[in-house]
């Protein structure tokens, strides 16, 4: 690795590169501290603080890691590398190329070097929205796995596939995944609630109009009936 060259710029249309030279002070030793506090900062045991770009939207690293090599533009001015103030990603970008394997774990020490800049115990997390709903209960989960097996029209045996586990159990890992005998089970009581319920629909209205449709697919036979009730002044479909 000692003998690799990593550029230390963004893309050259990027408006920060083209003021990449340009530094508020000519000695380019500019303490981190000199900084606006609210501007991300990049560990000072893998990249030294060399200024502002011209316009105040990017900071000017130097990489430290042993064997990259600082190029220079052709007017001899440095080429550092552009961090926006808003996101380290860059320059954990730049970083991490130097092992890309993860070899030296040079992802690691990047990680505990923010943690420790930080104070941060993790390094990103996703936040939920405000208006989300955290889903608790294993009746709610359980009712929300065969409500999407039944909108989409999906059959009950994908619920022991590895993909939708995996999906579950990091999108509720404190809730069990049940197999497709629990869910028939479940779609055996939904069907016979929902029948009850149209019973009752169908036993209050005084007129009714029904239309019924018969198709066969994979050698079995359906008929689905589909009924218009009029009550308050309006057909209602059931």
């Amino acid at each position: 690795m000692a003998d690799e060259t990593f550029d230390q710029e963004l893309p050259e249309n990027d408006s920060e590169t083209e003021n990449a030279a340009q530094v508020e002070t000519a000695s380019g030793n500019v303490s981190i501290s000199d900084s606006d506090s609210s501007k991300v900062q990049l560990p000072s045991e893998f990249f030294e603080y060399m200024g502002d770009s011209k316009d105040k939207k990017a900071g000017l690293y130097k990489c430290l890691f042993k064997g990259c090599k600082l190029k220079t533009k052709k007017d001899g001015t440095p080429k550092y590398l552009v961090v926006k103030n808003d996101s380290r990603c860059n320059g954990k970008r730049h970083f991490l190329a130097h092992d890309p394997n993860n070899e030296l774990g040079l992802k690691e020490k990047w990680n505990l070097a923010v943690v420790k800049m930080t104070g941060k115990n993790k390094i990103s997390t996703v936040d939920r929205a405000p208006t989300s709903l955290h889903i608790l209960r294993q009746s709610d989960f359980d009712k929300y796995v065969l409500n999407f097996l039944i909108m989409d029209g999906i059959p009950l045996h994908e619920v022991e596939n590895e993909g939708f586990k995996l999906l579950m159990s990091k999108a509720a890992p404190h809730l069990k995944i049940y197999g497709r005998t629990f869910y028939t089970m479940l779609l055996k009581k939904e069907f016979a609630s929902r029948q009850q319920q149209l019973k009752q629909v169908l036993l209050n209205c005084s007129d009714a109009a029904t239309t019924i449709d018969a198709w066969t697919c994979s050698r079995r036979s359906y008929l689905g009936e589909t009924v218009h009730q009029w009550k308050d002044f309006s057909a209602k479909e059931v």
